[in-house]
């Protein structure tokens, strides 16, 4: 038996061997049957414990002695003392709910504070990694379940409240490290909180307050009278406060409600206090810590624990969603910012073997949970994979959207119904690639708000991204898979200024279900494509392929009051809600079953049979698309332009078979066409398709390219 043990036992005059240690009466309470277990451990200290809930620092007290009085002395190694490099004050021991020791809170002199937990084998690690959160003084809290429980700052306060009859509890670290798996050991008891009398303090006690509500059945948050700055519990009852001065001031004191920021605050709070790092700190026998690399999954589980399962992934960029919205988490940067504000503990280390801030980020690209999709809005029904950042939407009488249609002028009613379903079509939860173009006209021509009804259904559906025509597809692939562009789901190609408008890379991006290409500072990226394309033109001429991508709606010049588009724009947003309320109504239309189908056969279902006459409508924007089709009106101003310049070299063009290369192909199509945008490529890949369709049996590709490449004219006989 250690000097140490016989010290303790020689004040304790009832202590008995019991097992491998000695039982007596604690000296800390009245104690009628012997509560206080005396053991030593493996490294020669006196471990004490009380089962009734005296903390060590208590029994020690009541025994005349400091809690540094049960270590064994240190010694150097020439076998003589060696000097303590800081002295321990108190120890307060972190229990689960069976009287276990899970971790150990030791005030240190000078003053400050470190953590440890027990060695399976006896000693203690100076590291609480992988330690159970668990509030102290838990065994009390669960045995008196009937009881109020106040929530203090520090272990000393919970001590000060048990010696005066009041059941207490507090979180390891002090102020700002309370979290609420603190607060679900609280679920269904009613909770005062004693806060601190300094900013620090009423700050810890609303987070503490924020994270009990919903949990705890009643709150109050107390700021004791009297107290000098700084002040704690503690204090007021040296300054003579008593257990019943206390009631009364609870029970005067009205229940805590949370602000609506607080609310939300509780939503993003994490889910754990851990500090996020890359390494464990290892103190040494001199105090001395050193830094000791973790696992990268181990990392990524903080990371998830810490941030309720965020960040997650689309495609393989990251994002979160608090009350700044989504964010995209393109750099490591970003990641760490995020961090920071979201978890207030990023400690990260440089050196051999540690996982950098890059590698974590790449990491969590790659294993974290993936979304086809983010969505600021709803789709109706919602789709399959898709993280929607929006509340739910309960759907409307119809009467928002109906007044917002009203502020147009379309020419006729059908095209009342084609405005309606441009609408909605942006909310439509089907697969990508199944959505139509639209293309807004008018016999008007300008003024007649072909480009303020594309802004307001782009509005309407969160924006828009502006395009040019004829602009670089790489690069404009490149701008829909900006992080900016995500959730946008309206593209505006506005004022086309073409005799006959096609555009070969746009026909594919219509009909594409995903959109691929490179994202800016990332990679290879890839979106759903649930983009509705509008375009606006005067007097609709179309390649046939465009022509069956399009749904076409014609309005007329309006009679408008000055400030239309301030009352417009300031409509929608003030409505904005009941409009999306009344779209969702809309897709719980009956639906009036069409006779066929086009191309877009699952829009027509989902959208053209809810509207009030789906036939008539389906008719009208058939027969639009026939009369914007000038491919075979094109194909005749083709052919005659290359008859003229061949005659023009004094060929036969009726019987003679010549070999024009392709760089005067081009010349001769851009000419006959108007489209001097064309590259040679473009051209031939144009010609040789309206070759194959039938449309120009005089020019075919050259198989030979014994003359260079070029295409062959063909005479009529």
């Amino acid at each position: 038996m250690s000097n140490v043990v016989d010290r303790v036992l020689e004040k304790l005059s009832d202590a008995k061997k019991s097992g491998s240690g000695w039982s007596a009466c604690c000296p800390a309470h009245e104690d009628s049957s012997p509560s206080l277990s005396i053991n030593e451990g493996d490294d020669g200290r006196t471990l004490i414990h009380c089962h009734a809930g005296c903390t060590t620092e208590d029994v020690c007290a009541a025994l005349g002695l400091k809690v540094a009085d049960l270590m064994p002395p240190r010694k150097g190694t020439n076998g003589k003392q060696k000097k303590e490099r800081f002295n321990i004050v108190a120890t307060y021991d972190y229990r689960d709910e069976n009287g276990e020791i899970l971790m150990q809170a030791v005030r240190l002199d000078p003053k400050d504070f470190r953590q440890r937990q027990p060695k399976p084998g006896g000693g203690w690690n100076w590291s609480v990694k992988g330690v159970r959160v668990v509030p102290y003084n838990l065994p009390a809290i669960i045995k008196q379940r009937d009881r109020l429980v106040a929530v203090v700052e520090g272990e000393k306060d919970v001590s000060t409240c048990t010696k005066n009859g009041i059941l207490a509890t507090c979180n390891a670290g002090g102020a700002k490290k309370w979290t609420s798996e603190h607060a679900t050991f609280l679920d269904g008891r009613d909770v005062v909180i004693l806060e601190d009398n300094d900013g620090k303090g009423r700050k810890h006690a609303r987070k503490v307050a924020v994270s009990l509500h919903g949990i705890a059945k009643s709150i109050k948050i107390i700021s004791l009278p009297g107290l000098l700055e700084k002040g704690d519990i503690t204090d007021w009852f040296t300054a003579g406060g008593t257990k019943e001065k206390l009631s009364c001031i609870v029970a005067e004191s009205p229940e805590w409600e949370p602000s609506e920021a607080e609310k939300e605050a509780k939503q993003e709070e994490p889910l754990r206090g851990t500090m996020i790092t890359n390494a464990e700190t290892i103190f040494d026998d001199d105090g001395k810590p050193h830094h000791v690399p973790i696992h990268m999954n181990e990392i990524k589980t903080a990371v998830s624990d810490s941030t309720g399962d965020w960040p997650r992934r689309m495609h393989d960029a990251l994002f979160v969603h608090d009350h700044h919205g989504v964010s995209f988490l393109i750099k490591s940067d970003a990641l760490f910012g995020f961090l920071h504000g979201g978890v207030g503990g990023v400690e990260w280390h440089k050196g051999a073997a540690m996982v950098t801030k890059g590698e974590l980020h790449a990491d969590l690209r790659r294993a974290v949970t993936k979304y086809k999709a983010v969505e600021n809005l709803p789709h109706f029904p919602p789709m399959a994979g898709h993280y929607y950042a929006c509340k739910k939407i309960t759907p409307g009488d119809g009467a928002a959207l109906d007044a917002l249609i009203d502020r147009f002028n379309p020419t006729t009613q059908i095209d009342r119904d084609l405005i309606l379903a441009m609408f909605v079509t942006p909310f439509l939860g089907t697969a990508g690639g199944t959505r139509p173009a639209w293309v807004i006209t008018s016999d008007d021509g300008r003024g007649s708000g072909k480009t303020k009804l594309a802004e307001m259904v782009s509005l309407v559906a969160g924006g828009a991204l502006q395009v040019s025509h004829g602009e670089d597809i790489t690069k404009l692939k490149e701008r829909l898979l900006t992080p900016s562009s995500l959730t946008k789901r309206v593209v505006v190609l506005d004022n086309i200024k073409s005799l006959r408008f096609s555009w070969d890379d746009l026909e594919g991006l219509i009909t594409a279900p995903i959109i691929s290409g490179r994202q800016l500072y990332h990679g290879d990226f890839e979106r759903p494509n649930m983009l509705v394309w509008l375009l606006t033109l005067n007097g609709a001429s179309l390649s046939t392929d465009m022509a069956q991508r399009v749904i076409s709606v014609q309005i007329s010049r309006p009679t408008r009051s000055g400030d239309w588009e301030e009352e417009t724009r300031a409509f929608i947003h003030d409505n904005h809600d009941a409009i999306l309320a009344d779209i969702a109504a809309f897709f719980q239309r009956d639906r009036f079953p069409l006779a066929k189908f086009t191309r877009w056969a699952t829009w027509e279902r989902e959208v053209i049979e809810r509207l009030p006459e789906p036939g008539d409508a389906q008719a009208t924007y058939m027969d639009r698309q026939a009369a914007a089709d000038v491919e075979e009106e094109e194909s005749a101003i083709i052919r005659d332009y290359f008859r003229e310049q061949i005659e023009r070299l004094r060929y036969d063009a009726d019987i003679d078979r010549i070999h024009i290369p392709n760089n005067i192909v081009a010349d001769w199509f851009r000419m006959a066409t108007g489209e001097r945008q064309k590259t040679t490529t473009a051209v031939s890949r144009t010609l040789n398709q309206m070759n194959l369709e039938g449309r120009l049996p005089n020019i075919i590709k050259n198989p030979s390219n014994s003359f260079g490449r070029g295409f062959i004219w063909i005479g009529d006989e």
